[in-house]
């Protein structure tokens, strides 16, 4: 359990090995029958893993662990937009800071929620500096060419319709 609270930041709920690991692990544990005066055996699996977690010196996150999280992911999150980069730092992350991992759906909850606040914080920095007009003209580039069904911005940076010069391109009549 420890090793896998280790290696993998949780433990399973069953673990596949062979016999020989099994004998191994069994013989190591047989050399302590007491953990802090109750018979390993006896004890239910909730309470192994609580006991092996603090013998890690590991601990389960809480409420401002999650809060500390989502700050650092939103700033990961401002460098990286990839959920799966950003999966995997999270994973690091809880591993340096000797948390337990939390259910997989809380990883990926806290993944798409710093990814949708950094938008809006790039959006947010990104239009201090803007004028109203600049917004709109931005905005329009985004907008559909009703006769060619493309946004504006395509047509920017598509020399086949002659728009190329605003990328500094010499005019292009050939598609």
């Amino acid at each position: 359990m420890l090793g896998s609270l280790r290696m993998l930041g949780f433990v399973p709920g069953s673990v596949d090995a062979s016999r020989e690991l099994i004998e191994f692990v069994t013989a190591e544990l047989s050399a302590v029958e007491h953990c802090g005066g109750v018979v390993v055996a006896e004890r239910s699996r909730r309470d192994r893993v609580t006991a092996v977690i603090g013998h890690g010196g590991w601990r389960r996150p809480n409420r401002s662990d999650l809060k500390l999280l989502d700050d650092w992911l939103l700033e990961r999150a401002m460098e990286h937009d990839s959920p799966r980069v950003l999966f995997g730092l999270t994973l690091e992350w809880l591993r340096v800071e000797r948390l337990v991992r939390p259910g997989i759906t809380v990883i990926e909850r806290a993944v798409a929620g710093a990814r949708e606040r950094a938008w809006d914080e790039t959006f947010d920095r990104l239009s201090l500096g803007l004028t109203e007009e600049q917004v709109q003209g931005l905005d329009r580039l985004l907008e559909i060419a009703p006769d060619l069904e493309v946004v504006h911005l395509g047509l920017v940076t598509d020399s086949s319709h002659g728009f190329g010069h605003c990328l500094g391109e010499g005019r292009s009549g050939a598609p």
